[in-house]
């Protein structure tokens, strides 16, 4: 109900955000649409309900690698100068887990184009352990030494390039011998960190007498929200757009000093865009438009990274959008019903209707996968990433729904794509909205922070931008090359 009581509302209650308030998705779209700003990538991201609380950082998460993988070599293999002779190569960083175990087993074959453009087959004899270096920083990883079966093959100094791809055969046993050591699906950690943000409103006085309070019981404790600071709180979600999808992890040590006069580490997060840089596929389309046939990579890809999933998230820039309707993809416009509708609620919204219906959303088939495409206003605002250096008009992203993935070390289901905040015990960060009292002249302001004629309204926000299994995610970018 309304409290027009701003002396309540100032000193004995608890202020809150629309998000306490749990306002329809229809009113938070209205409140913002009056500042210009539309859809944002992560009130998808909410709304597909993949919040979680966190208290601890880093927050650290594991999965599998693949059932089936290929290897990949670091550096130029020796030997196989002759006919017939063995080679060496050591594994690159991301075909050994942080075990130490890599998918390639010995008396196992590895699949070998030469340069004839024939594929032959190497029986890998030995595997030891080993380290390389790359910019400066050692790691530890694999020498694989193997025997080409034709004896008339001769792989050369250096036949098998750095960063070559190399496919695992199956064993091949003499008769009477033991048998081959265990698989070993690698474990990979994540580790995931968490970034502050913060606002200020400020309000005189006489404003502040004039302002409308809305309260709320929430589990036994009265709460307040006023659209008085609507705008910051809008301020607020485009901080926290910007933190999760493009924003990075401080390891260069930037500090800022506290209160007490200590330097501190800046806290900051690798955003959703930082972390598909380093695992997701790409397509790079070009400066000019869109063809029709590119997008056919998206399904070989997803299928390639054992994406099970036949709904896909595909969020674009307004440009981007445009150059897929010219190249002659047909989008249908939001509806409640129809199979495809019913698909995607249920595998990305948790089957909430209503939640994905507060949502502008448009579709599209291709392949057998239906797209749910979201135009993110954040990409087209010329002040945001819309900015025209920074090229977001005409890129997206590709995110498979419904997918999650099971932390084989602790067993808990967790979302692809996600927003955590700080939230433990009676502490919740995610949205906290205070007073800083002044010289208002409101009763029951026994205690005051500044003596000037106002208040100001703080906004602090914990929280932390979240990516699981992004190698079955896609890049879409207006360039030639892009890795």
């Amino acid at each position: 109900m309304a409290d027009t009581n701003v002396v309540d509302g100032l000193y004995n209650g608890t202020w809150a955000s629309m998000y306490d308030f749990e306002f329809p998705y229809q009113v938070h779209n209205k409140l913002y649409q009056r500042y210009g700003q539309g859809q944002l990538a992560i009130d998808v991201v909410r709304r597909m309900g993949h919040e979680f609380n966190f208290a601890g950082t880093p927050f650290y998460a594991h999965e599998e690698g693949k059932n089936y993988s290929t290897i990949t070599t670091y550096g130029a293999s020796t030997g196989g100068a002759t006919a017939g002779a063995v080679v060496t190569f050591q594994l690159a960083q991301d075909s050994v887990d942080e075990n130490g175990n890599c998918f390639a087993r010995e008396d196992f074959g590895v699949l070998y184009k030469h340069t004839d453009n024939k594929v032959y087959e190497l029986l890998i004899t030995d595997i030891s352990d080993s380290s390389a270096s790359v910019s400066g920083s050692t790691y530890e990883t694999k020498t694989i030494t193997a025997k080409p079966l034709n004896s008339s093959l001769t792989v050369g100094v250096g036949g098998i390039a750095d960063g070559t791809t190399l496919t695992i055969s199956a064993s091949a046993k003499a008769e009477d011998t033991d048998t081959v050591d265990g698989t070993i699906k690698g474990v990979y950690r994540r580790a995931f960190y968490d970034r502050i943000s913060r606002e200020r409103k400020v309000l005189t006085g006489y404003q502040l007498g004039k302002e409308r309070w809305t309260d709320k019981l929430i589990d036994g404790t009265k709460y307040l929200w006023s659209d008085a600071y609507a705008h910051e709180e809008y301020l607020m979600d485009v901080q926290m757009e910007l933190g999760s999808f493009i924003g990075e992890r401080n390891t260069n040590s930037v500090t800022q000093t506290d209160n007490e006069g200590n330097s501190a580490n800046v806290k900051s997060a690798d955003g959703y865009w930082k972390w598909m840089d380093g695992y997701a596929g790409k397509i790079a389309y070009g400066t000019g438009g869109f063809d029709m046939y590119t997008f056919n990579r998206v399904p070989e890809y997803l299928r390639s990274q054992h994406v099970i999933s036949n709904t896909c998230w595909l969020a674009v820039g307004p440009q981007l959008y445009t150059k897929l309707e010219d190249a002659g993809y047909e989008f249908v416009q939001s509806v409640s019903g129809g199979t495809d509708f019913t698909k995607i609620v249920s595998s990305g919204f948790k089957g909430d209707e209503q939640r994905a219906l507060g949502t502008n959303f448009s579709i599209f088939h291709k392949n057998g996968i239906v797209f749910y495409v979201t135009v993110l206003d954040s990409f087209g605002n010329p002040d945001i990433l819309g900015n025209e250096d920074l090229d977001f008009q005409n890129a997206g992203f590709i995110v498979p729904m419904g997918n999650t993935v099971v932390d084989p070390k602790t067993s808990k289901q967790l979302p692809n794509i996600g927003i955590g905040y700080n939230v433990y015990g009676d502490v919740n960060r995610k949205r906290v909205i205070k007073p800083y009292h002044g010289m208002t002249g409101h009763k029951g302001a026994n205690m005051i922070q500044t003596t000037k004629d106002r208040a100001s309204i703080e906004m602090l926000s914990h929280y932390m931008p979240f990516m699981m299994g992004v190698n079955q995610t896609m890049q879409l970018v207006p360039y030639d090359e892009y890795s």
